[in-house]
């Protein structure tokens, strides 16, 4: 008879819990509008914690859902990407926090980036959207095959601009940060390069294929060297994945999933953050007030070598409002800021009046 009655109190606590958690701490939200796609689409089931928020106040980066207006049953989806007290501004794409660009995490930014044009697209013919120039290129199968001293593949900035908008929010291409991907082949001693023009500057790479004493690779902006890299680095006859970026003013170098090189590259760069209370890192340099000529973006080869693919990915861009609140924007001290993924579709605080455009915590659900 005891076991069953402390079977039946043990039944009906876990169901008070599942009922009080349901109510207060995980409620279900059906997403209506394409604000913060791709990440989450219209039709989308998400369910809110509210309980990690009775533990640690909102950080930067969160996605979170928020009533408004107070004392309504209106609830929205948006990020936070302003904390109390601060001055939040966006310029170039990127979010300045007290006249510092705040980087994202690297996980977040991994699901930040979307293909230029679909992956299938890039890698059906790269001849055809890529403009050779000099050296030796010829088509064999499934794979390109380039032959000659400083051969080139470029993509220019017109290329880039005129690229419809195929990924929901990503808007206008030129002047962003970019990533390009992709899959190589040396088959005897040389060198691969990289170029391109980002929102931040012109970044380039060199790496040594082979050789009896390869030379060191670096990586650089403007020309100007950011950091050395020991060889040799692509080893002649296996295949190789390569990923180069540049996005929130750092730049990441990986060879076969193996970081190479990581380094801010901002007009006065200060050292990368381990995360903490904000997330990312932090590049100490004055928002862009003009833009300077882009060269594209380039790969080139010295020796003989063979392309799978290359792939070009666009990061994730935020666009001031036009006509009303461009910001800055300074928080009040119980304030955030919230803006959607897919700002071209998304009617943010940024567009309210004020005092709504701040969120106080106690509307965060």
């Amino acid at each position: 008879m005891r076991a069953l009655v402390r079977r039946t109190a043990l039944a009906a606590a876990l169901l008070l819990a599942v009922l009080c958690l349901l109510r207060y701490g995980c409620t279900p939200y059906r997403i209506p509008s394409p604000s913060m796609l791709p990440g989450v689409a219209p039709g989308d089931v998400v369910l809110s914690d509210a309980v990690g928020y009775w533990l640690r106040p909102p950080r930067r980066w969160d996605v979170a859902i928020f009533r408004h207006p107070p004392g309504s049953g209106t609830f929205y989806i948006k990020r936070v990407v302003g904390l109390p007290g601060e001055t939040v501004a966006f310029e170039g794409g990127d979010v300045w926090v007290d006249g510092r660009l705040v980087a994202k995490p690297e996980a977040l930014q991994e699901t930040a980036w979307s293909p230029l044009l679909a992956e299938e697209l890039q890698s059906r013919d790269l001849l055809s959207l890529w403009r050779p120039e000099g050296g030796e290129w010829r088509r064999e199968g499934e794979e390109t095959v380039v032959r000659g001293e400083g051969a080139r593949l470029r993509l220019g900035p017109q290329a880039l601009d005129g690229q419809a908008d195929l990924t929901a929010g990503a808007g206008p291409v030129g002047r962003r940060d970019y990533r390009l991907r992709l899959e190589i082949r040396m088959e005897g001693p040389g060198r691969l390069e990289g170029r391109m023009g980002t929102a931040g500057g012109v970044l380039s790479f060199r790496l040594q294929a082979g050789g009896e004493a390869p030379a060191a690779g670096e990586v650089a902006k403007d020309g100007l060297p950011l950091d050395r890299i020991e060889g040799p680095h692509l080893a002649p006859g296996p295949w190789h994945r390569l990923a180069f970026d540049g996005a929130d003013g750092i730049l990441r170098l990986d060879l076969d999933g193996r970081r190479l090189a990581q380094r801010p590259y901002g007009l006065r760069a200060a050292p990368l953050s381990a995360g903490g209370e904000n997330g990312g890192g932090a590049v100490d340099a004055a928002p862009p007030s003009h833009w300077t000529a882009e060269p594209g973006i380039e790969v080139a080869v010295s020796g003989t070598a063979r392309f799978r693919r290359i792939l070009v990915d666009r990061d994730r861009h935020y666009f001031r409002p036009w006509g009303t609140g461009e910001g800055p924007y300074h928080l009040p001290r119980d304030g955030y800021l919230f803006v959607g993924d897919n700002t071209l579709e998304s009617r943010d605080p940024r567009y309210w009046p004020e005092p709504d455009r701040y969120v106080p915590r106690a509307r965060i659900v």
